[in-house]
């Protein structure tokens, strides 16, 4: 459960680069389904509905590519196994990283994504040690 609620914590961070409500609701059922609230067959219809809504084999991904690709990889009623929750929270870092380069003059897109990354990296990390209820290294 907590593998799961930390992909859904990890990608309701990109859901300001997704303007259809179906990626909020998918985050949201996501969440349901990880306390018993909704069946898999009612998180798919759900995550079905924002899965529809992206843009499949993109040879460049864009910052919604990443974000939307986060939200329904972390919504997934299949088990959350590390490569299904590394595939979700880094397409959440990469929407992210970005999203932040993207507003960079192209000069500085580089260091000022590898910046962004490393950020939320940081923040992604918080997230896991308060799911996984671990303690702060110092």
């Amino acid at each position: 459960m907590e593998l799961r609620l930390f992909a859904a914590d990890c990608a309701a961070r990109v859901l300001p680069f997704l303007t259809e409500p179906e990626f909020s609701a998918a985050i949201c059922a996501s969440r349901e389904y990880a306390i018993g609230n909704i069946t898999p067959n009612e998180l798919d219809a759900i995550v079905s509905a924002a899965a529809s809504l992206l843009t499949e084999h993109v040879i460049q991904p864009s910052v919604r590519d990443f974000a939307g690709s986060a939200v329904v990889g972390a919504s997934s009623s299949h088990p959350p196994t590390a490569d299904k929750v590394w595939n979700s929270v880094s397409c959440a870092l990469q929407a992210v990283a970005c999203a932040a380069a993207e507003l960079a003059d192209d000069d500085y897109y580089d260091s000022v994504y590898d910046s962004a990354l490393a950020a939320e990296m940081v923040v992604q990390s918080e997230l896991l040690r308060t799911r996984m209820d671990m303690p702060r290294l110092k």
